[in-house]
């Protein structure tokens, strides 16, 4: 009897497939019908978050534009690129969202190129992609000296942090840490009359809706968790509409929103 049990084969064991966190994502946006094509490009960053020093010239927005004349800002702007970046190469970027869609762009003295994104995306990616466009775009020039402008405050902001949680930009800190050219930005106030500013401010918005524009099908990953939080809203609503009104609470509360007190 001993002998069996020492001798005796284990049972085979089955091996359960283990899912991909993605596919976990993937599987309720299915069911809501959110078809969404995500970025799953995900690298660790190859600067330590400690030696990550971006150079950021946020001189501009301590100007308050409603108290501030507009010659002013211009006249300032002019100063800082004659005096900090005149062996610069100057690209604007900008980034628009509408009723109608979303549309970036990034303008150069000699080019300029229109994209536009998925209708889902936020204004945040929108301003983050026009960054990163630009990058990719400027690795392969001549010119080893760039400075890039947006009055998007919180993509400069977003870039500077050393430990970033989101996809693109941590693709805009590979770019930057993988190129032997020098990159800074500068930060500018909207609607402010700088000229090439105000050239990217009108294509951004033709980007919207332009045919020759370039179509950017993929977003962060962020966002199959907003549609699952949908979704996740939605089956409870149904859930809660099914209560009867006789209900004390139902009758009081139709909606599983937040109650504010």
């Amino acid at each position: 009897m001993a002998s069996q049990i020492f001798t005796s084969s284990p049972s085979p064991r089955t091996s359960k497939k283990q899912e991909k966190i993605k596919d976990t994502y993937i599987k309720p946006c299915i069911k809501s019908n959110c078809l969404i094509n995500t970025d799953t490009f995900f690298p660790f960053t190859t600067t330590p978050f400690w030696q990550w020093t971006p150079k950021i010239n946020t001189q501009l927005l301590h100007f308050k534009k409603n108290s501030t004349l507009q010659k002013i800002i211009t006249m300032n702007f002019n100063d800082i690129l004659h005096t900090e970046f005149q062996d610069f190469n100057h690209i604007y970027t900008d980034a628009s969202k509408t009723s109608v869609g979303v549309g970036f762009t990034y303008s150069t003295s000699l080019t300029s190129k229109q994209f536009k994104l998925l209708p889902e995306a936020s204004i945040f990616t929108a301003e983050t992609q026009a960054i990163k466009e630009t990058l990719i775009f400027r690795k392969s020039t001549i010119s080893n000296n760039i400075l890039i402008i947006s009055d998007s405050l919180s993509a400069l902001l977003a870039i500077e942090a050393p430990n970033p949680s989101n996809e693109i930009i941590y693709q805009i800190h590979n770019i930057i840490s993988s190129t032997h050219k020098v990159i800074e930005f500068m930060g500018v106030p909207s609607y402010t009359d700088i000229p090439k500013n105000e050239k990217v401010d009108m294509l951004k918005n033709e980007a919207i809706t332009a045919t020759s524009s370039t179509t950017i099908t993929t977003l962060p990953y962020q966002y199959l968790k907003r549609c699952i939080n949908i979704h996740t809203a939605n089956m409870w609503q149904t859930s809660w509409d099914e209560i009867p009104i006789t209900n004390k609470l139902k009758s009081i509360k139709k909606k599983i929103t937040k109650w504010y007190t």
